[in-house]
């Protein structure tokens, strides 16, 4: 029974980090990333589809993306797409195809995305927190010998610092990509 506490514990815990994982791989570093595109959705045929799944997306450099529809005719959705998402993207069509070259982002750019990073992780630990807290009451409540209970709160707040030790790790690599040039 009590490797269900920990079980819950690690998978609760570890959906936390996958989530930062998404979010930091979503945000603009100046890099070649090609989850930027994953919030973009196109129009066809009256549906919003994800862009990735009427076209190719493919990296052509540090900082070039190419985007090649299935369907040519989706060639101006695709760039009506991409100008009306908050990326700050600028498309252009050449022939069958859209390309997209990222700017280096700007000092300016650079802190606003360290900030973003930041809030990120603070969700992230208070989630951790949470996980931990209502797993601290569960035990409490279930089991009744104290010499046990104390065992499994340590073992639980160890898990804790753990997993957010992870958080702070892989936030200081995505600031450190952030700040190289």
């Amino acid at each position: 029974m009590h490797n269900t506490y920990i079980c819950q514990l690690e998978e609760e815990m570890g959906n936390v980090i996958e989530l930062l994982k998404s979010q930091l791989r979503k945000l603009q570093s100046g890099r070649s990333n090609i989850h930027i595109f994953d919030s973009i959705r196109v129009d066809y045929f009256g549906e919003k589809v994800p862009l990735d799944q009427i076209s190719v997306l493919s990296s052509l450099g540090l900082r070039c993306f190419t985007i090649k529809p299935w369907d040519k005719s989706l060639i101006k959705s695709i760039e009506k797409a991409i100008l009306s998402s908050n990326l700050g993207l600028v498309p252009l069509i050449q022939g069958d195809s859209v390309n997209i070259n990222i700017p280096e982002p700007t000092e300016e750019k650079r802190r606003d995305l360290l900030k973003q990073v930041q809030t990120f992780l603070e969700e992230s630990k208070v989630s951790i927190r949470n996980i931990r807290r209502s797993l601290n009451e569960d035990v409490k409540k279930m089991i009744t010998e104290e010499d046990e209970e104390k065992r499994l709160l340590k073992v639980i707040q160890e898990k804790t610092d753990t997993k957010i030790n992870e958080l702070i790790l892989i936030s200081k690599n995505k600031e450190k990509e952030i700040m190289t040039l």
